[in-house]
This record gives C-alpha cells, sequence and structure tokens, in this order.
C-alpha cells in the first residue's frame, strides 16, 4: 500500500512462495514456511499479528476442519486462494496481499471476483489516523422466504431489488430509508426479535396507505406517546417490528 492507500503490485516471486505456503498452511502440512512470510502485524479477521494468525490457523486444523479442494493464483497484487472445508466442501476465498515481502493483510471475500478486486485495509495504525463519519444505517431483517419477503415490502410501497449474487438478499428503498431483507433459515416468526424504527412525516398517511393496501402481518393505529411522537407500528409476516412515528 503507497500512501494514498492504492495497492502496490507485488514482486511475482514473493506471490508465488506466499501461495505454496497458504496452500501447505492450510492442507496441515505445517506452518514454518508461512510463519516466515507473515508480517509481524499481519491482520485477518478479529487475528492481529503473526502468532495470533498462526494459532487461528493451527487451532482450525487441529479441529478437524479437512481441506477437501484448494486452488490459489496470483493476480496482480495479491493472492487469491479458494478451499472448500469438511464434507460439504463450504467455500472459502480470501485475498492475500504482500508488503515489503511478507503477508500483511489477509481479507476473506465472497468469490474469486471479490477477492481479486477487494480493496486492503492497509496499515491499522494508518488508517485510524483518517477521520470517518457514519452517512446511514441500513437494518438487516431476517426473512424465512425472501420471494415472498420481496412482495410483502414492495406493498409497504418500497422499490425492491434482489440481490444478483447467490445469497437469499435483497435491498427495499423508499426516500432515505433503505432495509436489507435476508433469507434465514428455520426462522421463527414468534421469537424474532428484529426491530426498526422508521422516521417519516406523517404516521397517520402512512398507515392509512398500509391500511388500504390489506397487507399481511399485524399494523397497529398511531397514538400520541409521551415522547412527542404520533407512533403507530407494524409486524411483518417473519416477525419484523417496524415502528414508525413523526412529530405529534
Amino acid at each position: 500500500m503507497n500512501a494514498d492507500n492504492e495497492p502496490v503490485e507485488a514482486d511475482a516471486n514473493q506471490l508465488g512462495l506466499a501461495a505454496v505456503a497458504i496452500r501447505a498452511a492450510l492442507a496441515g502440512e505445517g506452518d514454518s514456511s508461512l510463519a516466515d512470510l507473515l508480517d509481524p502485524s499481519v491482520t485477518w479477521r478479529e487475528c492481529v499479528g503473526a502468532d495470533a494468525v498462526l494459532e487461528f490457523i493451527s487451532a482450525t486444523v487441529d479441529a478437524g476442519a479437512e481441506i477437501r479442494a484448494l486452488e490459489v493464483e496470483v493476480a496482480g497484487d495479491r493472492v487469491v486462494a479458494e478451499f472448500g472445508i469438511g464434507d460439504d466442501g463450504n467455500a472459502v476465498t480470501q485475498a492475500i496481499f504482500i508488503s515489503s515481502g511478507r503477508i500483511s493483510e489477509i481479507v476473506d471475500a465472497t468469490d474469486r471476483q471479490h477477492a481479486r478486486t477487494v480493496r486492503p485495509v492497509g496499515d491499522l495504525a494508518q488508517a485510524a489516523s483518517r477521520p470517518w463519519r457514519a452517512t446511514r444505517a441500513s437494518p438487516v431483517l431476517p426473512v424465512s422466504d425472501i420471494a415472498r419477503a420481496v412482495d410483502h415490502y414492495r406493498k409497504l410501497g418500497f422499490d425492491v431489488r434482489v440481490y444478483e449474487g447467490g445469497a437469499a438478499y435483497a435491498f427495499a428503498a423508499r426516500d432515505d430509508i433503505e432495509l436489507h431483507l435476508a433469507q434465514v433459515l428455520d426462522l421463527d416468526p414468534a421469537t424474532n426479535t428484529s426491530a426498526c424504527y422508521l422516521y417519516v412525516d406523517d404516521a397517520d398517511a402512512l398507515y392509512a396507505t398500509w391500511r388500504l393496501t390489506e397487507i399481511d402481518g399485524r399494523l397497529t393505529a398511531p397514538v400520541d406517546t409521551d415522547y412527542g411522537l404520533r407512533e403507530g407500528a407494524h409486524v411483518d409476516p417473519d416477525g419484523n417490528l417496524l415502528r414508525f412515528g413523526s412529530g405529534a
């Protein structure tokens, strides 16, 4: 990484050595060569430092998480590793970055294309020195059937876009609000405690619109509260609570 946090092309030989070491370590063939290649401050998930990364890998191997398939490729400034774990061969994909001849960062990716393009965080101290601000938040609501949830939230007046990747996921947007819908196996609506609050300019108008649409789930008419909002609520078919309110 350079001062502008842009990827720097790594030496092909360094990447090749890293690929071999990663393959050997994940296959349980020892981690000595990988240990020599890890930067002392390497990061991966919650691991910070070479010892923490090696301990995590050793624990995974010792737990019997057998690597069923492993493919490693050099892709520009990184190594892309894809492997399957266990009998069902659950796929794990990573981007491994090299800095000054050593592995400086390991980033989990959703697939190979993501691993080829994902941007590394870089040096933690340098990254932490940059100011940041929150721009928006998007609650993720669990649903039992993504197709049904997409239809339901469209009836609520949201513009719903289905994720085109492999996951059963969708994005429901309206004005400045965006909700994410994620399909979850064995979701029990009766015990689902997920909730979000929608601030709107007219809670009564929203209630009337949803009431006339005859949506599934439960809908509660707005009332004036002692904290200065006029507030109603909707519980969708999956048990997600959408509380909505406007100035009383």
